[in-house]
């Protein structure tokens, strides 16, 4: 299993090929890893914590993600707003996995 910071660099990834580039929702690779990393991020979410939980903004920005890909055309500018929203909460998410990961090596 790889480590919990490189599943949310590749949710900012994700996060920031959608906000960028809406063609990007629209290509099954796409899709795809994004619905990967969602289910890295649950996991993350349900697993124990030790120090301040970094889940919290990528499960934000997983229900933004999946609201864009489910939601109609009209709604699809709400659901980027969303994301684009979230993203800062990922970062500081990745943010507080280091320090957590370097709390622990010691």
């Amino acid at each position: 299993m790889r480590p919990f910071s490189a599943t949310l660099n590749e949710l900012i990834v994700l996060s920031e090929e959608v906000i960028t580039r809406p063609s990007a929702q629209r290509d099954p690779r796409w899709t795809e890893r994004m619905m990967r990393v969602a289910a890295e991020v649950r996991r993350a979410d349900a697993r124990p914590c030790e120090g301040p939980r970094t889940s919290f903004g990528a499960m934000s920005m997983v229900v933004a993600l999946e609201g864009l890909l489910a939601a109609d055309d009209m709604a699809k500018l709400l659901w980027r707003m969303h994301a684009a929203g979230a993203l800062e909460l990922v970062r500081l998410d990745v943010y507080q996995e280091l320090k957590n990961t370097r709390e622990q090596r010691g």
